[in-house]
């Protein structure tokens, strides 16, 4: 079964608190587990607006509608992946 669109807002992981890409597959910019690989100096992170984990920029290339912005919102592609799969079922 395929996970739900949360109905509020996650509480995201501090910036501050993450030194690597925190998907917990194989990191598509890195090509190594998450937490082998660390960020470059200037980091293109982004935080998935379904789960709060920051992710990098090649681990987040897809925009979701969620009940609490009007726009679609940035997500990391493993939340998109479960949430579109929970759609289709």
């Amino acid at each position: 079964r395929g996970a739900k669109i949360p109905l509020s807002a996650p509480k995201w992981v501090p910036d501050y608190e993450v030194f690597r890409c925190q998907v917990r597959t194989v990191c598509k910019a890195w090509g190594v587990t998450s937490f082998e690989g660390v960020w470059p100096l200037r980091p293109w992170r982004h935080h998935c607006r379904l789960c709060g984990r920051v992710v990098c920029k090649h681990c987040s290339t897809n925009r979701i509608k969620v009940p609490w912005e009007p726009n679609p919102v940035r997500a990391c592609d493993a939340c998109v992946d479960r949430a579109t799969g929970a759609m289709r079922q």
